[in-house]
């Protein structure tokens, strides 16, 4: 859908909905134990088809994550981790690297990266955090991996570019994001490249880290 995160469609039914949302969260904020359990436990709007367009609904959850003060993402040294596994060259032999089933069918080197992100999303972040990097990946694999029933054949998935990494690059830090890893503000042409290019990275192999998540998550992941 064009537009989607970026034009709010019905500006007043996109307002009551960040309002609805956002006074939550602001009123917890007075009582520290309730937080946890405002971000589990939310009172949803009365909402109809008609009172909340499509648009609208994405551009107020872009709206509520932008505000998070540490971002998407909670962690800065995540960040630049993900960033790392960006540019990493991984070498030629990794080709010879066990693919687990989970896996299946991925280059060898492609699963690397892979079970690289999803390493540093278990290590690198609390259960909150790791709830939201799921639920808001989750979402956006969704949008980008549509299925397409060719002629005769079975079901396929394929991978449609939306520009997501551009809307959401700048929310993966937060306030916190004006700086680098040693404190310098940084460049903010390079910046918005960083991070677009880490948003990029998660969300086009999303589809696999939730994947290989799920499956050490059984706990027999020594198995492979």
């Amino acid at each position: 859908m064009p537009g989607l995160f970026v034009d709010p469609g019905d500006l007043k039914a996109a307002t009551r909905m960040y309002d609805n949302f956002a006074s939550q969260v602001l009123s917890a904020e007075k009582e520290e134990a309730k937080i946890a359990l405002t971000m589990r436990v939310v009172a949803m709007p009365q909402l109809t088809q008609d009172s909340a367009p499509a648009l609208s609904v994405a551009w107020t959850l872009k709206a509520l994550l932008a505000g998070l003060h540490y971002g998407i993402l909670g962690s800065v040294r995540l960040y630049h981790t993900l960033s790392d596994i960006n540019l990493a060259s991984i070498p030629q032999h990794a080709e010879n690297l066990h693919v687990p089933d989970c896996l299946e069918g991925l280059d060898p080197r492609i699963a690397l990266r892979v079970q690289l992100i999803a390493l540093a999303v278990i290590a690198l972040t609390d259960d909150m955090e790791r709830e939201l990097i799921c639920a808001v990946f989750g979402l956006l694999t969704r949008l980008t991996r549509v299925e397409i029933p060719p002629p005769g054949t079975d079901v396929r998935t394929v991978a449609v570019d939306h520009g997501l990494e551009r809307v959401f690059g700048p929310l993966l830090l937060g306030t916190r994001g004006q700086e680098n890893r040693d404190g310098v503000p940084v460049h903010m042409v390079e910046q918005e490249i960083e991070e677009q290019r880490v948003a990029g990275l998660l969300i086009d192999h999303w589809y696999f880290v939730n994947r290989q998540l799920r499956e050490w998550a059984k706990g027999d992941y020594h198995k492979e």
